[in-house]
């Protein structure tokens, strides 16, 4: 839970859910989530907000296009009697599992805003659903014992109906994974509680159930990773298993040396398009689409071991290395992130990195001093000479860090916001300035991809 009194402020792209003045926005309900109602979770389509108020049920605000307009389902999300077990979102649309009515979908219809087509399947004969899981474009519930239920997108998640029906008979399911939000493609994969895994979706550009051979039976699956088509399955003998789109990551053949477990891997991370893999000899391992990560040779030495890796960070195509005793390495597409030449000597680990953070175009490093340092797109807050001068002239540290796709947000330890990056993203909070100035303390602060929600002490 995270505020009472205290209420929200909200400030980037309008249509993104900026501003809480909406058509589909009550005036009342702007009234109470400005001015105190317990705020029990927040969340986000790329262009709307969906808030669990406590006592009232679920409000909407932002792109109508992007479930920001509840209206249609409002009777069902919104009451004392609500009690909301989760919310999932793809793209453009929401859907919530609640107690009693079940599954409850709004937003973008293309994108799994409707689920009356699987209605029967979610609420008739006894089905019980455990949980949601999204696509950029399609979601797949999980029922207790009985497979999943898709829905949305059928080229982009959701399947046809030959997928649907397997899905529906496939026994107990442990977890569902997705490929990362793509504006053209979109699957998922299942690990199975006797062990194995099942995908299904086009990272290999068909819409066919496929099982992994060598995922079947009782493979036990520790880690798995997605780019935008491709997936990486960390087994637990430490040894990874790629599939999908070779360009994309699919296609791990060259590192196979790296990937068969001797030294086992630690953990996978990814940008849109390739891999990176952290063993325990604190070496890294990558492969896919060289401008996105792919290609981690520039830097093959620091990776090497040589300097154990302690954390690795992503942007949309670049990685960060955080390395014991050194500071940062960075690779990937220059623009965006992978050139961090010109704060080199800020990042050589004297004083040493606490923390590094990532949008889509940028990273944002805070030095043991609070010094705040800043590479990439400069229009995506790889410059931020402003919000520098501001931690250096108060001497702020940093609490937590959030960002939209193009903005950075910094809640500071001594209260109050400070915020970086694209204007129309997120990057510019005068209009919030007031109720941002650590008078009342910041909470947490929650994204679309173009805007900013924060949540209040009173």
């Amino acid at each position: 839970r995270y505020a009472e009194g205290g209420g929200m402020v909200t400030w980037g792209n309008r249509l993104m859910g900026g501003s809480l003045e909406s058509t589909a926005w009550h005036p009342d309900v702007k009234e109470q989530i400005s001015c105190g109602v317990l705020v029990l979770q927040v969340y986000a389509t790329r262009g709307a907000f969906a808030v669990v108020l406590d006592g009232l049920g679920i409000f909407t605000w932002g792109s109508p296009d992007s479930g920001g307009d509840s209206r249609s389902v409002r009777d069902q999300i919104r009451g004392s009697n609500v009690q909301v077990k989760q919310v999932c979102s793809t793209r453009d649309a929401f859907a919530a599992l609640l107690e009693g009515p079940g599954v409850v979908a709004w937003g973008s219809k293309h994108k799994g805003g409707d689920c009356s087509s699987v209605g029967k399947q979610l609420h008739g004969n006894n089905a019980s659903v455990r949980q949601i899981y999204a696509t950029g474009h399609a979601f797949a519930a999980v029922l207790d014992d009985r497979g999943i239920v898709t829905w949305g997108d059928a080229d982009k998640g959701a399947g046809n109906p030959a997928v649907k029906s397997q899905l529906m008979g496939l026994g107990p399911v442990t977890e569902v994974y997705a490929t990362r939000d793509d504006p053209d493609r979109g699957a998922f994969c299942a690990t199975m509680a006797g062990g194995g895994l099942v995908t299904w979706g086009p990272p290999k550009g068909e819409d066919i159930f496929n099982v992994k051979r060598r995922l079947r039976g009782l493979v036990k699956i520790k880690q798995i990773s997605s780019t935008r088509g491709a997936f990486a399955a960390l087994l637990m003998d430490g040894s990874v298993v790629t599939w999908g789109i070779a360009d994309f990551g699919g296609d791990s053949s060259k590192m196979k040396d790296k990937l068969n477990g001797k030294p086992p891997v630690q953990k996978l991370f990814s940008t849109e398009r390739a891999f990176a893999s952290m063993l325990t000899d604190g070496s890294v391992a990558t492969w896919g689409h060289s401008e996105f990560g792919g290609d981690s040779s520039a830097v093959q030495f620091e990776l090497s071991g040589v300097h154990t890796v302690n954390s690795l960070y992503a942007t949309s195509a670049a990685f960060a290395a955080k390395l014991e005793g050194y500071g940062v390495v960075t690779w990937g597409h220059p623009a965006l992130g992978g050139d961090s030449s010109k704060v080199r000597e800020l990042l050589c680990g004297h004083p040493p990195v606490a923390q590094v953070y990532s949008n889509d175009g940028a990273f944002a490093a805070v030095l043991e001093t609070g010094r705040l340092v800043t590479w990439g797109d400069q229009t995506m807050g790889g410059e931020s000479k402003a919000a520098e001068r501001h931690f250096e002239k108060n001497k702020s540290h940093v609490k937590r860090m959030c960002t939209t796709e193009r903005a950075f947000a910094a809640t500071l330890q001594g209260g109050g916001v400070v915020t970086w990056g694209h204007p129309d993203f997120g990057g510019d909070s005068a209009a919030a300035r007031r109720r941002l100035n650590g008078r009342a303390q910041v909470r947490q602060i929650f994204a679309t991809r173009g805007a900013f929600a924060a949540i209040l002490d009173a």
